[in-house]
């Protein structure tokens, strides 16, 4: 499989306008949503990748849940990016990207990506 090539763009310019951007994050947190109704299943797994919250929705958890691994630097590509709405929200960032089966997902190095980029504050 071709390594993402071409340009990183900066997570501080994603916006909802396009669908080609291609990231390099460390994945700082991640955790599973469950529903409230049935607290044995869990309906998406969730994503801080320094600065920008990431999801992996139900349908595509089995195919991301043993690529993406907490601490670790990835190259990301093809995703979808939506607002990020909701009372809670893990990152002040006013999107939030989607894994979906065309999302590419690579393991890269950086020496310039904050281990923990967490900056926490209430609302």
């Amino acid at each position: 499989m071709a390594l993402v090539s071409g340009p990183i763009d900066m997570v501080r310019n994603i916006c909802g306008v396009e669908d080609s951007w291609r990231l390099k994050v460390r994945a700082v947190r991640m955790w599973k949503s469950y529903s409230k109704n049935d607290a044995e299943k869990a309906f998406s797994l969730e994503m801080v990748l320094v600065d920008v919250e990431a999801s992996i929705r139900k349908p595509m958890m089995k195919k991301f849940a043993n690529v993406v691994v907490e601490g670790e630097v990835y190259k990301i590509t093809y995703f979808a990016v939506v607002k990020n709405l909701g009372n809670y929200r893990a990152t002040k960032h006013h999107f939030k990207l989607i894994f979906n089966s065309k999302t590419k997902v690579f393991r890269a190095e950086s020496q310039i990506i904050p281990e923990f980029g967490l900056s926490l504050s209430s609302s």
